[in-house]
């Protein structure tokens, strides 16, 4: 795979203003969200903030590149607020698409730029 993605456990307390929220949803009465990366542009790796709530089952992160192509897809385990840091060392410079999927419908995201 071109890039590593790793969830960052102990930058949990975070909030959301900090995040820059750019999509967001809410379910069961929680808010869930996928936050803007950041830094964004970046050149080798970047963070993403996001919440999940506990009651989701499933939870996805699709990363596409420019033509629309899934490049990486991870399944996130961790509920609550977290970040994941993604290293693109080996990833061509563009626009990226990342995409947060909560129980197979409920969908959330956003655009990166690697120089």
């Amino acid at each position: 795979m071109p890039f590593l993605c790793q969830i960052n456990s102990s930058a949990l307390q975070t909030t959301n203003q900090e995040n820059k929220v750019t999509s967001e949803i809410l379910l069961s009465g929680e808010l869930a969200y996928l936050g803007q990366n950041e830094p964004n542009p970046f050149s080798e790796y970047t963070n993403i903030p996001f919440y999940i709530p506990e009651e989701v089952k499933s939870a996805q992160l699709d990363f596409y590149n420019d033509q629309g192509q899934r490049i990486k897809t991870l399944n996130i385990e961790e509920r609550g607020e977290g970040k994941l840091a993604v290293f693109t060392e080996n990833l061509s410079s563009g626009i990226y698409t990342y995409v947060l999927t909560l129980d197979q419908s409920n969908t959330l995201q956003n655009k990166m730029i690697k120089f």
